[in-house]
């Protein structure tokens, strides 16, 4: 658990879920490059830290580009770091890319961070890159969260890098200008407030000539109703991240293709797992972008 302001502790399992790296091959690399000096628990459990846990990360992704363990044990960690970041992209090794974020979010590096994630948009593109690496990577992220191994200011900081740097692509798509382009309303629910893959799909349908309309967060029903009498949106798009959001699923679901008879409904979350009901009509769930484009060309 979190014991100060900079430096959680980990079990070598926790290293082994987020490095890749097996436990056994952590014990013996310490017996035999003194790699950590862990601590012990009460009950003789390895403890490990921020700064371990970084080194490991770092370990990880140079031997996906072919260093030797024998030659980085030997490295203090500046120089870890600086080979890191000298690396060029090698296609498909996303799970290195996420560590390198993991890395850059754990030690606070706004620039690291930045870098790799435009690395990776340089050669994957966009969307590749925000499903394969940044997604992967929150999930990460929650991980640690769950498990008390990360701050909510960490959280809270990497989530806003990420929020700003989807603002500010959707700001360089430009508008259409097509009058009879499909309207697109995307919101949030009351009590909800995970935004990010909502802001992906807005990427998406801008990129793709809709009208969009950006409601955010914490959007009262009654509020959506007034602007869906003016605006006559073609479709909405909402997304169910949060259990705590104390929403009846199929309640929500019911009552939206009801209010909005005339609209398309998309829904995307991860509460519509628990979905065990026949769908309305209008109401369509969203896994990819590719389903997204598929239904709204049909």
């Amino acid at each position: 658990m979190l014991n100060r302001i900079n430096m959680a502790e980990y079990s070598i399992k926790n290293l082994e879920a987020l490095t890749g790296i097996k436990a056994q091959t952590i014990r013996v690399w310490e017996r035999r490059y003194n790699l950590f000096s862990p601590e012990r628990t009460a009950t003789n459990l390895r403890k490990y830290s921020d700064n371990d846990l970084v080194k490991l990360l770092n370990i990880s992704v140079l031997i996906q580009h072919n260093y030797k363990i024998s030659k980085l044990a030997s490295m203090d960690d500046p120089t870890l770091k600086t080979r890191v970041l000298q690396l060029k992209y090698k296609p498909f090794l996303h799970h290195t890319e996420i560590g390198k974020l993991l890395a850059a979010t754990i030690e606070w590096n706004e620039k690291a961070f930045f870098l790799t994630l435009e690395n990776n948009i340089r050669v994957l593109g966009f969307e590749e890159t925000i499903l394969n690496v940044v997604f992967p990577f929150l999930s990460q992220i929650g991980l640690l969260w769950q498990t008390g191994n990360m701050y909510p200011a960490q959280e809270h900081f990497v989530s806003l890098l990420i929020r700003d740097y989807f603002i500010q692509s959707i700001k360089n798509i430009p508008a259409t200008t097509d009058n009879d382009a499909p309207l697109t309303i995307f919101f949030l629910p009351e009590g909800e407030s995970h935004e990010l893959s909502l802001l992906f799909y807005h990427y998406i349908a801008k990129k793709e000539g809709h009208r969009v309309i950006y409601l955010g967060q914490n959007v009262p029903k009654d509020d959506l109703k007034r602007i869906a009498r003016f605006k006559k949106p073609n479709n909405l798009f909402t997304a169910l991240i949060s259990s705590i959001s104390g929403i009846d699923i199929r309640m929500y679901i019911l009552d939206l293709a009801q209010q909005f008879a005339e609209s398309n409904i998309y829904l995307t979350g991860g509460q519509l797992k628990k979905i065990n009901f026949p769908l309305p009509r209008n109401v369509f769930i969203v896994s990819s972008p590719d389903k997204f484009r598929k239904y709204y060309k049909n």
